[in-house]
């Protein structure tokens, strides 16, 4: 099967932007884990909704020619692994699993 190259984007950048931010999940974890464990206790939904916080505070500004659709920002790994872990009197639990995702 031959592959075509198309500089013309016809995607969202969804599938790149999961395969870098499952990685940088990974780093935080791999280089805060101990900080993470001891802040957060057992209470495995904050240590997602720090990630999610962090996520969203250290992304860098989309670009100005960037789409409507662009979510956030752009991920910046080295700033969210280096940031100060959310105190968790601020993090919300949210119940993402009883929403209908495609709908």
């Amino acid at each position: 099967m031959q592959q075509h190259y198309s500089p013309e984007p016809d995607g969202d950048g969804s599938s790149y932007a999961a395969a870098s931010v499952s990685g940088t999940a990974a780093i935080w974890l791999a280089r805060r884990g101990a900080e993470i464990g001891e802040l957060y206790k057992d209470n495995t939904w904050m240590v997602t909704e720090a990630f999610r916080s962090l996520l969203k505070t250290t992304a860098q500004g989309r670009p100005s020619d960037a789409p409507d659709e662009t979510d956030t920002g752009i991920l910046d790994a080295k700033a969210l692994v280096e940031a100060d872990l959310p105190d968790p009197a601020t993090l919300k639990f949210e119940d993402r699993e009883s929403r209908d995702m495609w709908g």
